[in-house]
């Protein structure tokens, strides 16, 4: 069984039902979450250095090395986004986690201290989320004035904006394709030449290759409505197969490994409407995940023990009963008057670009 400590340290939770299902989807497969370094406190920083596509120098056989400079490198400091919220457990649940009377008392407290604590828990995993996939498929994540993550900027109102700072060309349909493209929704649209222009683009900016597109559910219709990709599926019968009894499209259409399909993608805001993520007839491509030019780093933060902490006295005292936690935390206090439980957790990360060029984000249609 669970201790309490355990249940408010969000380890050791058992299933339970819910009428609605909690969570919001997450559509980027495991490896874009992964989280990645660790960094004490809420400010991190990572370098960038950018590489070279020059060739070494020919010199006669013997004679002295040229000598070169070393690549600049540029120190990229952020301040992790950090989140942290109480609840506390009434005195029925208390009551329920005694022993008082019988174990099948302390049986169903402990199953309703670990529901609550997962559905508390839930809202960091959703925001870890929800952020990662905003940054990715916008270059940008919205916050209002008071916290609550949002879908437009909020900065003249007292919200803030983080801004990756994708190249304009990146967002830009016709800038990443050619300024002769036609959007996807026209039969005629040069569908397979735009996703070739759109990869050579980017290998020639960055030298990355892009692996996923993240795209819109209107946008399997207007592949399905293209002359030109229809052409592509005939030669290809196992993708066009998929294609027609899925309705998805398959994945190395077009030379992009892995293709997702990322409508779905959302967040419920805190007046309770579904807000979607990826812009409508958006498309969204990136290479293989990789630390080299995403990664999730995670802050610290100082929690007790116990839900009984010391108080007071020196240094030494404060670190035997404190524990630095990376990421997501969760821990709980006591509470005489009345008595119950304070049930506090939350979450120090920031999702970053580390190489905006290589996101290419925009509408096809």
């Amino acid at each position: 069984m669970a201790t309490l400590e355990q249940i408010l340290q969000f380890r050791n939770l058992t299933g339970v039902i819910r009428a609605v299902k909690s969570g919001i989807p997450q559509i980027a497969p495991d490896d874009f979450m992964k989280p990645g370094r660790q960094f004490p406190g809420n400010r991190g920083e990572y370098f960038r250095i950018t590489g070279t596509r020059q060739t070494a120098r020919s010199v006669q056989y013997g004679s002295p090395a040229v000598r070169r400079d070393l690549r600049n490198v540029d120190n990229i400091p952020f301040t992790a986004f950090h989140t942290f919220e109480s609840q506390q457990w009434p005195m029925a649940l208390m009551i329920a986690l005694t022993k008082m009377t019988s174990l099948d008392r302390d049986q169903k407290g402990q199953e309703q201290a670990e529901y609550q604590t997962a559905e508390f828990k839930r809202f960091f995993s959703n925001l870890r989320i929800a952020t990662s996939l905003q940054a990715l498929f916008q270059g940008k994540v919205y916050f209002d004035s008071t916290g609550n993550l949002a879908v437009v900027d909020n900065a003249t109102a007292g919200g803030t904006t983080v801004n990756y700072n994708l190249p304009t060309n990146n967002v830009n349909f016709t800038a990443s394709c050619s300024s002769t493209s036609v959007n996807w929704n026209n039969a005629t649209a040069t569908i397979m030449t735009d996703l070739l222009q759109i990869q050579t683009n980017s290998v020639k900016l960055t030298g990355y290759e892009l692996t996923h597109c993240f795209y819109d559910d209107t946008v399997p219709g207007y592949i399905g409505n293209n002359t030109n990709a229809q052409q592509y599926l005939k030669l290809n019968p196992a993708m066009n197969q998929q294609y027609l009894t899925q309705n998805v499209i398959p994945d190395g259409f077009g030379g992009i490994k892995k293709w997702i399909p990322a409508g779905r993608a959302f967040f419920n805001d805190q007046n309770g409407t579904n807000q979607k993520l990826l812009t409508n007839n958006g498309v969204v491509f990136t290479p293989d995940p990789s630390p080299e030019w995403w990664e999730i780093f995670e802050g610290s933060y100082l929690v007790p023990n116990s839900v009984t902490p010391v108080i007071g006295g020196d240094s030494s005292i404060i670190s035997a009963n404190s524990t630095e936690v990376f990421g997501m935390f969760g821990y709980g206090v006591l509470a005489l008057n009345p008595f119950m439980v304070e049930q506090f957790a939350g979450d120090t990360f920031f999702p970053a670009i580390k190489v905006p060029g290589c996101v290419y984000s925009f509408p096809v249609a």
